[in-house]
């Protein structure tokens, strides 16, 4: 026999450079359905494409095959052919009102056993059918919000009747709620009233957001901007919606002047542009700011306004050690007591008002902590500051830190 052959070395295996998803990547995927993410996932291996079938409800489009004796059968580019009832094809003297290549639409009544059955119109016991089996398959199905009553939607489902309550037509279905109205949307039947079946299209709008917000929460940073809608106004700011993740804007950051009620400012489904200024994972807590930074009020000092000069304000609010006076919204400094009276005051009330009009001249700019130092006009408004005096603008606010 010999001594044993030696077996050849093999070449090793090339090492497959995987390139690193970037967040571009991610927010794609999370705006896939399953049908979108698998065609993507056939294409990035190099297979063929992935065939989805058609679920109860949907509307599909396709082709005439073959004329059977009591079904014509249909590619609807699905893994089988699709079968519909020759009856429901015919003209007025009976015969095949279509013929092999033509193109034809209906709507999927049924997918027992892996055969698509298709119905043009769903009615009596066949639109029954196709609801039970939506309702407890939880599949979603096509319909078109035909008309609006007080209570909500009248859905057509293909035949098939359909209501839809005002509050699960849409996540945020806003004021003007005929737009919904000629739409064509996806529902999740959620209850069987004899033949009317109640459905929900928000449903599935929110199942589809949890799946976002979960890609969300690995992409965000602090600095990004985006687009969101005000879920909800409270009276300490509003809460925004990400489109899956959810973040709120305190008051302070809903603009920049001082706002007291946020509803002032926005509204429930408003749709908004938001930076995110810090996000807590662990708390789950992201805080937003819907101030635009190309608007900053502090760019105009320097420009607009400047050390020296006097200006038009109005006091917002008092102090025990003065006033603070906006120039601008968003562009506020203070007045010390000292400053409010030629005489000894003991309360900036007795010289000035919150609302009141007055003539400012800036004394100082505190850039870094952005202050403002501000000398009441007519009032000790020409003196300069002792040395010794009440000091500077830091030093007088370095308790309120």
């Amino acid at each position: 026999w010999g001594p044993p052959r030696a077996r050849p070395e093999r070449a090793p295996r090339p090492e497959r450079a995987v390139a690193p998803m970037d967040r571009e990547a991610l927010e794609d995927l999370a705006q896939m359905d399953a049908a979108d993410f698998a065609a993507a996932f056939a294409q990035a291996v190099g297979g063929a494409a992935v065939t989805r079938s058609p679920q109860v409800g949907e509307s599909v489009e396709g082709t005439v095959v073959r004329i059977g004796k009591t079904d014509v059968f249909v590619d609807v580019g699905a893994k089988s052919e699709a079968s519909i009832a020759l009856s429901e094809l015919v003209d007025s003297e009976g015969s095949p009102a279509v013929a092999p290549g033509d193109r034809i639409t209906a709507s999927v009544l049924s997918t027992r056993g892996g055969e698509l059955r298709l119905s043009r119109r769903l009615s009596g016991s066949a639109a029954r059918d196709m609801l039970a089996q939506a309702y407890a398959s939880e599949i979603p199905v096509e319909g078109r919000v035909s008309e609006r009553n007080p209570g909500g939607f009248i859905i057509d489902l293909g035949g098939a009747r359909g209501f839809c309550p005002v509050s699960q037509i849409d996540r945020f279905p806003g004021e003007d709620l005929d737009r919904f109205i000629g739409q064509t949307l996806s529902f999740r039947v959620t209850e069987l009233r004899g033949g009317e079946a109640v459905v929900s299209h928000r449903i599935l709008q929110e199942a589809s957001a949890e799946e976002r917000a979960a890609l969300q929460w690995a992409t965000l940073q602090v600095g990004d901007e985006l687009d969101g809608v005000v879920r909800s106004v409270q009276p300490f700011g509003a809460f925004i919606d990400l489109g899956g993740a959810e973040g709120l804007a305190h008051k302070s950051e809903l603009g920049w002047g001082d706002i007291e009620d946020p509803s002032s400012v926005v509204h429930r489904g408003q749709q908004v542009r938001v930076r995110i200024l810090e996000i807590d994972p662990a708390r789950r807590r992201i805080s937003l700011s819907l101030k635009d930074s190309a608007k900053d009020p502090w760019s105009l000092l320097g420009s607009t306004y400047q050390i020296g000069r006097v200006y038009e304000a109005t006091v917002k609010r008092l102090a025990d050690f003065g006033a603070f006076a906006e120039l601008a919204p968003g562009l506020t400094g203070l007045i010390h007591i000292a400053r409010l009276s030629e005489s000894h005051i003991d309360h900036p009330s007795e010289v000035l008002q919150p609302g009141q009009r007055v003539s400012v001249r800036i004394l100082d700019i505190d850039y870094e902590r952005r202050r403002l130092e501000l000398d009441l006009k007519g009032a000790g408004g020409e003196r300069q500051p002792e040395a010794g005096g009440f000091g500077t603008l830091a030093d007088l606010l370095k308790d309120l830190q």
